[in-house]
């Protein structure tokens, strides 16, 4: 897994790849990575990785180059005796994980919070480090990279795409069959060609200039607190109803939907960021709460080695059975299993 994802959320809560509660997988098709994927543009969003039924499956997920000068997915196994050696090892060594409660835990819903400072003790409980940091700045820079960047670069790849894959349709038409009330606005609004609200080329490139500032934000927290991940709730509250796709209800306020269950995830997504999410338990409507994970960047497979250790912690003491299936392979029996006798397929996900 060689860039990050950010959540993927069921009505922006719930279900995705990457970081929520039920790891349920949205997809199309089961062809290998390419396309819009592999365009010029890459710096957040969305793109095709295996399943993720397992962790022990994304361990042993890797890329090699196929003759093309692709690179082709190759899924590897797993023994149950090597992934009980590396969260022994990431044990051993102490797990020091960072918490800002200042940015990551701003208006949360009160299930969400509950849940969120239960896992963190069962955490301290377990042996692992539970290190206090502060991101001063973080909401001012992640603000001047997101939105810029992602509506301008909506349009150049995904023009560049339909043209390249010879797809008939232009960004207009291909914005006319959106389903979801809020995405068709957004793309109405500020993506196809002559949006009223479209991002200008200056406002891109300043947005570019100021990401060095974001990510260096990071890098210094994760070597200043020396800190193997940043642990926060996954998205402020549960998954919202479905219909609630400009506003919902947090903390008994309207708040605007999108903007509000990206929060946690958006700033880690837009500087590059690996992560994840663990469930963490269920609310009393039985909605999945997940705890996400970022790491520095270029420790993928360090902090999917991490969420493997906290699977093994008593981290998911209160998950039912149904729950911790997700994080096993299809004939395991426990998530140190061995992974499953078929390949992975790669399928499309997206935010």
């Amino acid at each position: 897994m060689d860039e990050p994802e950010p959540a993927l959320h069921r009505k922006h809560a719930g279900q995705n790849t990457r970081r929520q509660g039920d790891q349920t997988q949205q997809h199309q098709g089961d062809r290998p990575i390419t396309g819009v994927e592999k365009e010029e543009h890459h710096r957040g969003g969305s793109r095709r990785e295996p399943p993720g039924f397992s962790l022990n499956g994304l361990l042993g997920f890797h890329r090699k180059h196929a003759g093309t000068g692709h690179q082709e997915p190759q899924a590897l196994r797993l023994t149950r005796q090597r992934d009980e050696a590396l969260a022994n090892i990431l044990l051993d060594r102490g797990l020091r994980i960072g918490v800002d409660r200042a940015v990551f835990f701003r208006n949360l819903d009160t299930e969400v919070e509950q849940l969120t400072d239960a896992a963190l003790d069962r955490l301290r409980q377990a042996g692992a480090e539970i290190v206090d940091v502060d991101m001063a700045g973080l909401v001012d820079l992640n603000a001047k990279v997101s939105f810029p960047v992602a509506l301008y670069e909506a349009n150049v790849d995904l023009t560049a795409y339909l043209k390249r894959y010879r797809i008939p349709l232009d960004l207009a038409g291909l914005a006319g069959q959106i389903a979801s009330p809020d995405v068709k606005g957004l793309f109405a609004s500020a993506i196809v060609p002559g949006a009223k609200d479209a991002v200008p080329q200056k406002a891109y490139l300043d947005a570019l200039a100021a990401r060095p500032a974001l990510q260096q934000l990071y890098a210094e927290t994760f070597r200043k607190h020396r800190i193997v991940a940043l642990a926060f709730p996954t998205t402020p509250l549960p998954a919202a109803p479905i219909g609630d796709d400009e506003k919902t209800k947090l903390n008994g306020a309207d708040v605007p939907t999108f903007p509000t269950f990206i929060q946690n995830t958006d700033p880690g997504s837009n500087a590059g960021l690996p992560g994840l999410s663990i469930p963490i338990g269920r609310t009393a409507g039985g909605l999945p709460i997940g705890l996400a994970l970022d790491g520095p960047a270029g420790s993928d497979r360090r902090l999917l080695g991490v969420g493997l250790a906290l699977v093994g912690l008593a981290l998911l003491s209160g998950i039912g059975a149904g729950d911790r299936t997700a994080f096993e392979p299809h004939a395991c029996r426990n998530p140190f299993g061995v992974a499953s006798e078929q390949p992975h397929q790669v399928k499309e996900v997206g935010t």
